[in-house]
């Protein structure tokens, strides 16, 4: 008695497979091994060429292709702009969008500002705010590691001087990897 031939399951076809591979590699790479149709030379190059794909993705920002390593603001400038904290916040409270064009992304030196409050935000990286002449808003510094023991001797009313990379407008004016220069 004859028997009838097996047949491969249809997930183990060679074009559900590079499917997979493309469109959710683990899978894919599974099947890619356990086919019974595909040769030890077809498993290795198949499987070189999505370790490739997956090491030159990494490191990459989604939205713009580049790695995440790369600056996505304006190229530095030679020097930084020097502002006070009331003119950080009339220009976020004025024009938020305008703002962002002119400051975020960019490094400026807070000169003459009295600090408000010294603490941690809720993943504990020390900041710091600076008073700004508006009943609500603030400058809010988060501070680079090599500040903090500077900001454990300051007191509010302090006057310091901070550099940092202006982050935008989220309740306050955000300040990130803030540097305090004077106090």
């Amino acid at each position: 008695m004859a028997s009838a031939p097996a047949t491969v399951p249809w997930y183990y076809h060679p074009v559900t497979v590079v499917v997979l591979c493309i469109v959710f590699f683990p899978v894919g790479l599974y099947l890619l091994w356990r086919s019974p149709r595909c040769s030890i030379t077809a498993r290795i190059i198949g499987t070189a060429v999505l370790a490739l794909v997956v090491v030159s993705t990494m490191g990459r920002d989604p939205g713009s292709g580049r790695s995440t390593g790369q600056r996505t603001s304006a190229p530095a400038v030679p020097s930084d702009m020097v502002v006070s904290p009331a003119e950080l916040v009339r220009a976020y409270e004025t024009n938020e969008i305008a703002a962002d064009q002119q400051y975020k992304g960019k490094l400026v030196r807070v000169v003459d500002a009295q600090v408000d409050t010294i603490g941690k935000d809720i993943m504990g990286n020390a900041y710091i705010t600076l008073r700004s002449q508006h009943p609500i808003r603030s400058v809010q510094c988060t501070l680079r590691r090599s500040s903090v023991q500077r900001a454990a001797s300051l007191v509010p009313g302090s006057i310091v001087t901070v550099r940092g990379e202006v982050d935008g407008l989220m309740m306050n004016v955000l300040i990130d990897d803030a540097e305090i220069l004077t106090n």
